[in-house]
């Protein structure tokens, strides 16, 4: 083993050692540094601090959440069996793992390549290298909303390299360089569009729970669809006005993209119908009144049994080999998602604790933050979420800031006079824009790890990435004003 790699190791269990110290004991010697925070609150914060820290730098999500469960039943607050019930017996889990099956299914089956490869041949958008750019990055985030972001964010690097070969172009061209960055910024925008399969549903769940209310979900599908909307067209504004050169690609023969069949095949058709009736039942308690049918249908099952009546009626139906529609061991078994029922299992319990009467937090804040919010107008303080969110998710994971400063942000905004609701969407769509550091999000390590293959620099990803994120800021700092007088 060579030095390099022993100095890692210790670098890597010194780290874990001194996370779980603080998980463990951190919060037994180390007093509340507020007269309204207790012991246990302290105990609580420091499980959830730690556990941040591990999520966000020795690549582990499973173990730092399994432990911090248990370190959770070990506080006053509650028991390792409570915790652990608490962790696993949420309805989220089965929502997450009954979404996460179809949009596993469809990635998988090709499905969402095909769709993406037959619309980016369409001759409406020959010879418009703009425009192709735009429905390029458009379809992406769509198809990410129902399938795997990941997955989407290599498809689009994928057609990029294709186009490059296509045209004798090198991949290194300033066009390819931002376009590959700018199908990450889709890809997650996309991911945020449906909160139910990934780590956002923590969020949204846990967002939920300190409203006390059910939340209003095409408020939030048409918030972030608006401003993955603008995001993609600050992108190609971006080509235009930078001059960036895509003359090249006006000779560009987009059929070559569509690669024969772009034909879906029944099972690829189930799997699409099956996502998009589930996903239009599940917004009728929210579109329709109380009394038509599939509102009634839809506030019974809930958008966890809806999801379930899908899969289980794809795995019922045969094709016509006499198999099941849906495979569930081969659908689940390449990639079944631990990560994001981990963090969902672990980060609901322990934030919910946080915010708790026995921790006194919410009241030290509130007393802390409060007068500096009701002093601050609407606009400062969407700035300052949206400021504070962004930045430190970018040094953090991304699910553990989400989890972390919601239950901050909400109590003061709501002190201040702000629409909770508005603070709260804030918050999370901020807390994904994980996009300049490697260890900011999934998508961002994923194009840091992959720099080199795409012919990308550092300066590229960050560049484009703040280029995007100061974009974000501007917009936000108009539109979240507006939707806070417009939405009730």
């Amino acid at each position: 083993m060579s030095t390099t790699s022993v100095n890692k190791n210790v670098s890597y269990y010194i780290l874990v050692a001194s996370c779980l110290f603080l998980m463990f004991f951190g919060g037994m010697i180390i007093p509340p540094f507020a007269a309204e925070i207790t012991q246990t609150g302290m105990q609580i914060l420091c499980i959830f601090t730690s556990m941040v820290i591990l999520w966000s730098t020795v690549g582990g999500i499973v173990w730092p959440s399994i432990l911090g469960i248990i370190a959770l039943g070990l506080t006053e607050y509650t028991t390792v069996a409570k915790a652990i019930t608490a962790a696993i017996g949420q309805s989220t889990i089965w929502q997450v793992m009954m979404c996460l099956t179809l949009a596993s299914a469809i990635a998988q089956s090709g499905a969402g390549e095909l769709v993406a490869r037959w619309a980016l041949s369409r001759k409406a958008i020959q010879g418009r290298p703009l425009l192709f750019s735009f429905i390029f990055l458009f379809i992406l985030r769509m198809i990410s909303a129902v399938s795997n972001p990941l997955g989407m964010i290599l498809l689009g690097w994928a057609i990029i390299e294709g186009v490059a070969n296509v045209l004798k172009q090198d991949l290194s061209k300033k066009y390819f360089r931002c376009m590959t960055v700018f199908v990450v910024v889709s890809c997650v925008n996309g991911d945020m569009i449906i909160p139910f399969k990934t780590w956002l549903t923590a969020m949204w769940n846990a967002f939920g729970e300190m409203l006390g209310e059910e939340l209003n979900f095409m408020a939030y599908l048409m918030i972030v669809f608006i401003f993955g909307t603008l995001t993609e067209l600050a992108c190609i504004a971006f080509i235009r006005f930078a001059k960036v050169d895509v003359l090249f690609m006006k000779d560009m023969d987009n059929e070559v993209l569509a690669k024969g069949n772009t034909r879906l095949n029944s099972r690829q058709t189930a799997y699409f119908i099956a996502m998009l009736i589930s996903i239009i039942i599940g917004l009728s308690g929210y579109i329709f009144p109380p009394a038509n049918p599939l509102c009634r249908i839809s506030k019974t099952l809930t958008m966890a049994g809806v999801f379930s009546v899908a899969v289980a009626v794809l795995i019922l139906l045969r094709d016509k080999d006499g198999q099941p529609m849906l495979d569930w061991k081969k659908t689940m078994a390449p990639g079944a998602f631990w990560g994001s029922f981990f963090i969902i299992a672990a980060a609901i319990p322990l934030s919910s604790a946080l915010i708790s009467e026995s921790t006194g937090f919410s009241v030290w804040l509130t007393s802390v933050l409060g007068p500096a919010f009701r002093s601050s107008s609407i606009f400062e303080i969407y700035l300052l979420v949206m400021v504070c969110a962004t930045l430190l998710t970018n040094i953090a994971s991304n699910a553990g800031i989400g989890m972390m400063l919601l239950p901050i942000v909400l109590p003061v905004a709501d002190a201040a006079g702000a629409n909770k609701f508005v603070v709260g969407i804030c918050c999370i769509m901020s807390a994904c824009f994980g996009l300049m550091t490697p260890g900011g999000s999934a998508a961002a390590a994923l194009i840091f790890g992959s720099k080199d293959q795409l012919k990308v620099k550092i300066k590229d990803i960050m560049g484009y990435s703040a280029m995007f994120i100061l974009f974000y800021f501007a917009i936000g700092a108009v539109v979240f004003p507006v939707l806070d007088k417009l939405i009730r």
